[in-house]
């Protein structure tokens, strides 16, 4: 895999460029201390995968994003410490079209350089597709036939469970690599007023997860909050999950962290927390899979369809990795498979339109 890093710490670049050298899978093209030229760099040398750091300055790390991904196709993916909970620039950037953040850490290079071997391995395989980052999206139909849900061979309404006394009024979303876009567009587009409880597992670094949440409170206008051991599902209100553990729903009806699945590569997992909701939820919702690596989400998904939710997997033309959405299609979990763009106004329409 080409790669190319632009780093303002001369050390940090060092050691960060010798981790990446030191894997055959690598090849480094070339590094820089400030974005400065960052896209007429990469039109001369183009990378499958740029490293920016997020604690970049004029310009910062949005700015040189946006310029790289208007001139180049290739994946940005962020590398910094651990921001504060009031730092935002890594969700800024994901805004401009950044697929992931990973904390960097100089005493584990070796672990961060193994983790972008596993998403360059994906993402080289992604990359034409990188300009729906930006929010351009193709058509996308519908896999199953409207209003109906296959459950273990029979097909049933699916609005009846919309239609009966108790109205769904859960959306539970689980997304990964290129998920903070996705979601940041879903909460976007929810019809208002946002009548429905909403919970969040996106596959980030746990001490991420504040800037996260702020960056999707401001710029979609929704209520996003931390979930915290005991805290509840509130109407007009989303939580994100942002422990060290997995994301679950107790038997009492509020949001706990488990050490199991102890053997899961994802922490916190979708398939944890939308198989919780199978169990513990007592009225079917809404659930959604979008954009990710791997498979995580689609099991869960395929529980809760069981149980009478409706299910939307995010379509390949929109996702920056299919390969969630696609195990759950491949699976028959997604009732749904729908462009990011129309996720929003088809719960609105479901839950309360």
């Amino acid at each position: 895999m080409k790669l190319a890093i632009i780093h303002h710490s001369l050390e940090t670049l060092a050691a960060l460029e010798a981790a990446l050298r030191a894997q055959d899978e690598h090849e480094c093209l070339w590094v820089a201390v400030d974005g400065r030229g960052a896209a007429a760099r990469c039109k001369a040398q183009p990378p499958d995968m740029l490293l920016v750091a997020v604690g970049l300055r004029s310009p910062n790390a949005e700015e040189v994003t946006r310029l790289v991904l208007e001139t180049h196709t290739c994946g940005v993916v962020l590398v910094g410490g651990r921001p504060s909970s009031s730092s935002s620039a890594a969700y800024e950037a994901m805004g401009a079209g950044a697929l992931d953040v990973l904390p960097l850490d100089a005493r584990d290079l070796a672990s961060l350089s193994a983790r972008l071997t596993r998403i360059g391995r994906v993402l080289t395989q992604n990359v034409p597709r990188a300009p729906t980052v930006n929010g351009i999206a193709r058509p996308a139909a519908s896999i199953s036939a409207p209003g109906m849900i296959a459950v273990k061979g029979a097909e049933r309404p699916a609005a009846d469970a919309v239609r009966s006394g108790h109205r769904p009024r859960l959306v539970a979303i689980g997304a990964s690599t290129g998920g903070p876009q996705a979601i940041h567009q879903l909460l976007a587009s929810l019809p208002r007023p946002i009548t429905c409880s909403i919970a969040i597992v996106q596959h980030i670094e746990g001490t991420f997860a504040s800037g996260m949440t702020e960056w999707l409170s401001e710029g979609t206008g929704v209520r996003v909050k931390l979930a915290t051991p005991g805290s509840e599902l509130e109407p007009g209100t989303a939580l994100l999950a942002g422990g060290d553990g997995h994301l679950v729903l107790t038997p009492s009806g509020t949001l706990a962290y488990a050490d199991e699945p102890k053997d899961s590569i994802h922490r916190p997992s979708v398939d944890a927390f939308f198989k919780s909701l199978a169990t513990h939820w007592p009225t079917p919702g809404v659930a959604v899979l979008l954009t990710g690596m791997g498979r995580d989400g689609a099991a869960g998904l395929h529980e809760l369809r069981r149980h009478g939710w409706r299910t939307i997997a995010q379509d390949e033309s929109t996702s920056v990795v299919f390969g969630m959405p696609k195990a759950a299609i491949q699976l028959g979990a997604a009732e749904r498979t729908l462009p990011i763009g129309e996720v929003g106004p088809t719960i609105g329409r479901w839950l309360w339109g």
